[in-house]
């Protein structure tokens, strides 16, 4: 799936009708819900684990509720909204709308390896009467729309039962990875936002509006995509830091500049100075350096 479009002819010839989909920034990582990752927890055995969920929730519950619109009426509610937030628990997060998938997929930089969409066919929904921390399969669970960003992004999860690791459950359905190219990421970025997937259309709240709004405008980004994220000039183990005398010198999109002492000062007389860039072009992360008196020209 290398360019917008071929991700779209699949999803509307050959994904099914009610699937659900789910993006990983790195291809290789497995379909785990984060309570259930090394590290996410300290819990040893699963009645460790169900308790210390327990916990987290009850914590949850108790803080939530003055700075909460509308309060959960039962713990899926509940463990779904803490989920959204980013509290471990053991939901996996969908969402019912393929572009909101391939936009996780790929919007944060990921040193230019492979990204993925996972496609599911819809799995059997369970009853929210039942006790989330005893279910003895993978199910699916769709939370009412009691937040913002889960009505943005048609949220859905999968729920997963408490040995999901030690047990390792086979997918209750049809399951299929689209491999997004390392090198495709970028360009696939910036077509979502021409059509407004982005983080202010996702995360309808203040922290994605502003978060959208600095990526787009901010000081260290270029309009067409280029941002300077350091930058560093000299020799041995004596540098200076240019990085604003880089962002600068920024153009439509382009950085062109000549290499010496004027960027701002010789840190080290003599020596054979080179410049050092750690910068990103629509959304991935690199790396150039550039000898003195040559001419450096990003992207």
């Amino acid at each position: 799936m290398a360019t917008f479009s071929q991700f779209a002819r699949y999803v509307e010839r050959r994904a099914p009708r009610d699937a659900i989909y789910r993006g990983h920034t790195k291809s290789f990582w497995p379909l785990v819900p984060e309570v259930h990752r090394q590290g996410a927890i300290s819990a040893k055995t699963d009645e460790e684990r169900i308790e210390i969920e327990k916990s987290m929730l009850k914590e949850f519950k108790r803080q939530a509720p003055s700075i909460l619109a509308h309060l959960p009426v039962n713990d899926w509610e509940w463990l779904s909204l803490a989920r959204h937030y980013g509290m471990p628990t053991r939901f996996l997060d969908w969402t019912e709308n393929a572009a909101a998938a391939l936009f996780f997929a790929v919007e944060h930089p990921n040193g230019g390896v492979d990204s993925a969409v996972w496609c599911s066919e819809r799995l059997n929904e369970i009853n929210a009467d039942t006790d989330p921390f005893a279910v003895d399969d993978i199910y699916l669970y769709r939370p009412p729309h009691i937040a913002p960003r889960i009505t943005a992004q048609s949220a859905c999860v999968t729920v997963h039962p408490t040995d999901y690791i030690g047990k390792w459950y086979k997918w209750p359905c049809k399951l299929v990875m689209l491999l997004i190219p390392g090198s495709s990421r970028g360009k696939i970025l910036s077509t979502l936002r021409a059509h407004g997937v982005h983080r202010a259309s996702l995360f309808p709240e203040p922290v994605g509006i502003a978060d959208e709004i600095r990526r787009r405008v901010g000081a260290t980004e270029d309009v067409c995509g280029l941002m300077i994220m350091f930058a560093y000039y000299g020799a041995g183990t004596r540098f200076i830091d240019v990085t604003d005398a880089l962002r600068a010198r920024l153009k439509e999109g382009k950085l062109s500049v000549h290499v010496g002492d004027h960027l701002g000062g010789d840190p080290c007389p003599g020596a054979a100075k080179e410049l050092r860039v750690i910068y990103a072009h629509l959304g991935e992360w690199r790396t150039q350096s550039c000898e003195e008196g040559k001419e450096l020209c990003l992207p």
